[in-house]
């Protein structure tokens, strides 16, 4: 019981010290590798100007197979935003 208090005072403490750059990082740790991978790649390839040297880390340190399984990643990602994308429209025009 203690430890807990303890642990929860900690995160607390943590997060108000930290703020969102914790959350950001904890959130990066507990998402799987190539999930992350790909939804940075996104992130560097969308709207104005490329973050080139975000590419370049990701893909030049990467094997084929890697680069495999981040690409199938990035489709699970897309195809599961669309699904949620197209469901959200229907309610919208249901409204």
């Amino acid at each position: 019981m203690m430890y807990t208090l303890h642990l929860q005072d900690l995160i607390k403490d943590l997060k108000s010290e930290l703020g969102e750059r914790l959350e950001e990082v904890v959130l990066a740790l507990m998402t799987p590798r190539y999930e992350f991978l790909s939804k940075k790649l996104h992130k560097a390839m969308s709207g104005i100007g490329t973050k080139e040297k975000t590419i370049v880390d990701i893909l030049c340190t990467a094997t084929n197979m890697e680069i495999r399984e981040i690409n199938a990643a990035y489709h699970r990602c897309n195809f599961i935003f669309k699904k949620v994308f197209h469901q959200f429209q229907c309610l919208m025009i249901a409204s």
